[in-house]
C-alpha cells in the first residue's frame, strides 16, 4: 500500500477519528447549541479529503480553509463569551433591583 504524504494518518485511523469526532461535536452541539462545535466538526471532517485526493492545490486550499475555520471557531468562542457575560451582568442587575423593590415594599418609610 502506498502511504499518501498528506495525509496525518492512514485511512483506516483516520476515518475511525473521524467518525468519533463527528458523532462527539455532533453531541455538543445539540446539548450546549454554540457554533463553533459546528465549525470545529467541520474542520476536523476536511481532514480525510486528502485520503482521496492527494493533490498539492487540493492540500493547499483545505490548508487556507482550515485556517479560516480556525479563525470562525475563535471568533465564536469570543463572541459568545461575551453575550455570556452581559447576560450574567443584566441578571444580576435584574435580581438586585427585584431585591430592593421587595425591601422597599416592606418598609415603613413611605
Amino acid at each position: 500500500m502506498i502511504e499518501n504524504i498528506y495525509a496525518p494518518f492512514r485511512l483506516p485511523f483516520h476515518l475511525t477519528f473521524c467518525i468519533i469526532a463527528t458523532l462527539f461535536y455532533l453531541l455538543m452541539l445539540k446539548r450546549r447549541g454554540s457554533r463553533h462545535y459546528l465549525f470545529l466538526l467541520v474542520a476536523i471532517d476536511l481532514t480525510i479529503v486528502p485520503q482521496f485526493v492527494p493533490d498539492k492545490n487540493v492540500v493547499f486550499w483545505l490548508g487556507v480553509t482550515e485556517v479560516l475555520l480556525l479563525t470562525l471557531i475563535f471568533i465564536s468562542i469570543i463572541s459568545e463569551s461575551i453575550k455570556r457575560k452581559k447576560k450574567r451582568k443584566s441578571k444580576s442587575i435584574k435580581d438586585h433591583i427585584d431585591k430592593n423593590l421587595i425591601v422597599d415594599a416592606f418598609s415603613d418609610d413611605i
